[in-house]
């Protein structure tokens, strides 16, 4: 129920991105919640999952996934923002996309 919630708030202040006048300052608190809430869920779920000799291993490689998340997804963004489509609503003009006509 609780990763229910926390991806229901997730996808609202994601469709609140979409308008042009908005107020930055509330939706990025409910994604701040939102992913708190998810996280601490998620985390302590880990010892009911995983047997207990394995534990520190389990929560070992969910740090460093976590982390090589941390560190990739920047440079991702950062090289689809410095390439400048023409047209910033065209989705093909994105790197990696193909055009289908």
């Amino acid at each position: 129920m609780v990763a229910v919630s926390c991806a229901v708030t997730i996808i609202l202040v994601e469709c609140n991105f979409q308008e042009e006048n908005w107020s930055f300052l509330l939706p990025l608190i409910l994604l701040g919640v939102a992913y708190s809430i998810y996280a601490g869920a998620l985390w302590s779920s880990i010892p009911y999952v995983v047997p207990a000799p394995q534990l520190g291993t389990a929560f070992g490689l969910c740090t460093s996934v976590q982390n090589a998340g941390l560190s990739c997804v920047p440079y991702l963004i950062g090289t689809v923002l410095t390439t400048k489509p023409e047209d910033p609503t065209d989705p093909t003009a994105l790197p990696g996309a193909t055009n289908a006509d």
